[in-house]
């Protein structure tokens, strides 16, 4: 048998060390080929082990921005399409169910916003549709901006009684959710990073609660 010319730091000599567990080698003393086949093997599996333990975590960002409904985190933006069922009707969107929450309470202060619209908002095909609606001019909407923080947090927990959802939002860990949108410096960043972010804001609260 061919004799190879290696040694092992672990050991000052061959004196029967497991070659398993030896990673160090400097061309020394003699080692047979079969030890040293056996040695390469096991260390090809031990790099297999390692790899594997690896892949089965996922590093979540320190910061976790979202916009779009596409993309790795699209389902936190309140357009993204999750259908869950509140106040007795079946949203197609959270965006819906904001809009109609924001045009009932406005009705219910006397604002004159007639049954029609509130179902328009309900039918809206699109979340930019029922958004467009419930923008309509009134003359109280301070009220409304008092609530709806609140509103938004009501939103989210129907959102999120969907069991992978909830899954989800709990895998993002500590990171910092921020909604990524120059057009709204409120509920995002104003995409500059100066916006109050209170969406995200929403979902990192929430977040918290699904841990209790």
């Amino acid at each position: 048998m061919d004799i190879l010319e290696y040694r092992c730091t672990n050991c000052q000599c061959d004196c029967g060390v497991d070659w398993h567990d030896c990673y160090t080698w400097e061309n020394s003393c003699t080692l047979s080929a079969s030890k040293l086949l056996c040695f390469l093997i096991a260390k090809l599996n031990r790099r297999q082990q390692v790899y594997t333990m690896s892949t089965q975590f996922t590093l979540v960002p320190s910061k976790i921005e979202f916009k779009s409904t596409t993309g790795q985190y699209g389902w936190l933006t309140n357009f993204s399409r999750r259908v869950f069922t509140a106040d007795g009707i079946k949203w197609k969107t959270s965006e819906h169910y904001y809009q109609w929450l924001k045009l009932t309470f406005m009705q219910s202060i006397g604002e004159d916003i007639g049954d029609d619209i509130i179902q328009a908002v309900v039918d809206a095909r699109t979340p930019m549709m029922c958004k467009r609606i419930g923008h309509i001019r009134v003359n109280n909407i301070d009220q409304w901006d008092a609530i709806k923080v609140d509103m938004m947090m009501k939103v989210l927990r129907a959102k999120f009684t969907n069991v992978h959802l909830r899954g989800l939002l709990l895998s993002t860990g500590d990171a910092e959710l921020v909604e990524s949108s120059y057009k709204d410096s409120y509920w995002g960043d104003g995409g500059d990073g100066r916006g109050l972010n209170m969406l995200g804001k929403c979902l990192m609260q929430l977040r918290d609660e699904l841990r209790e």
